[in-house]
């Protein structure tokens, strides 16, 4: 009777067994049949748009590297032409600098000129008018000698009027 129960059972599972085993293909048939076709599409579809998008993705960053080199060389650019400009500048103020000085050297030199020739010509003007007056002293100093006979105190009194007159001068 064991023997017969165990033979049941074991012909039970069996059954089970079998009838899984048909349920589950059913299931794969109708699966293949509406659901894999679908979900493949659908997961073929994912695949593209994320291909798609990484190779979007990979193109703007290509550009985008692009983009800085070249912002990256600009800018290089204007700093070198922003150096050379103030370089430029700073040897066009020393030359202006250069310039001025040696202009107001040249002022300079040619006021020292025009003050020794003006200091020259003022000298001789005054030699001239001292000569003069030098001439008119000594004539009258002569005429006043030529009247009378000069003695010691008569000289030195003549040389003090002569000086007060030079001093009036």
């Amino acid at each position: 009777m064991n023997n017969i129960i165990l033979e049941a059972q074991a012909n039970n599972a069996l059954g089970h067994t079998i009838i899984t085993l048909i349920a589950f293909i059913l299931l794969l048939y109708f699966v293949g049949k509406f659901a894999w076709n679908p979900l493949m599409n659908v997961l073929s579809a994912r695949q593209q748009a994320i291909s798609s998008e990484v190779s979007e993705a990979e193109a703007n960053n290509a550009a985008a590297k692009e983009n800085r080199e070249e912002a990256e060389k600009f800018l290089n650019e204007a700093r070198h032409q922003a150096t050379q400009i103030v370089e430029d500048a700073h040897q066009q103020g020393i030359r202006t600098q250069e310039e001025l000085v040696e202009a107001a050297r040249a002022e300079v030199a040619r006021i020292h000129e025009e003050a020794k020739t003006a200091i020259a010509v003022k000298r001789q003007e005054v030699i001239k008018d001292l000569e003069g007056e030098i001439s008119g002293v000594v004539v009258a100093l002569a005429e006043q000698v030529a009247k009378r006979h000069i003695n010691e105190e008569d000289h030195q009194r003549l040389v003090e009027e002569f000086i007060q007159g030079m001093d009036e001068l």
